[in-house]
């Protein structure tokens, strides 16, 4: 019996969530897993500790990896 080695199998995505899959996180998502408010996460990024994309004067999201080093660097 001959395979087609061109054919690839796609493993399912188990355990994770849309949150964790995307790069770009929103405010409200970012302040529901530190459990802060929207508001205290937009003074951090006009203080400069935390860095965001503003796309509007409305519309900012931040990169999951400079959610992660926020998240390091206020750990301590």
């Amino acid at each position: 019996m001959k395979t087609n080695s061109n054919q690839e199998t796609a493993a399912p995505i188990t355990g994770s969530t849309l949150l964790e899959r995307t790069a770009l996180m929103t405010l409200p998502a970012c302040a529901l897993e530190a459990g802060v408010s929207r508001r205290f996460l937009e003074l951090e990024i006009k203080r400069e500790r935390l860095r965001a994309i503003k796309m509007s004067t409305r519309v900012c999201r931040v990169r999951r990896t400079d959610w992660e080093k926020y998240l390091e660097s206020s750990a301590t």
